[in-house]
């Protein structure tokens, strides 16, 4: 399958990084048949649209629709200031998320 993973962190928001992950992995749609098995929890579709996985956690979906009711209101020439790695780490490890995820494994 031909995809792509972005190299920076692609969320500016705190939800997208709990529930959808840092980066976000865009496909061919011509090649979205050959996703299954290993996939990310969620695919963009260049052009199509977006796939999304039953591995996507609990709240996932919500959080997609709102990237795709948000994104294509913002300015192409808007500078936007993206999470950077340290801060995406230090999210994801924060005791209040360890926990949530714990709630959501057990529930």
């Amino acid at each position: 399958m031909n995809t792509a993973t972005a190299s920076r962190p692609t969320s500016s928001r705190s939800d997208h990084v709990v529930f959808l992950g840092a980066d976000a992995t865009l496909a061919d749609p011509a090649d979205a048949a050959g996703a299954a098995g290993g996939s990310p929890p969620w695919l963009l579709l260049g052009g199509a649209g977006v796939l999304l996985h039953d591995a996507l956690p609990a709240g996932g979906e919500e959080m997609v629709r709102c990237l795709a009711r948000v994104l294509p209101r913002i300015d192409p020439a808007a500078r936007l200031t993206y999470l950077t790695r340290g801060q995406i780490a230090e999210l994801l490890d924060w005791d209040a998320e360890k926990y949530r995820r714990q709630l959501a494994e057990a529930g």
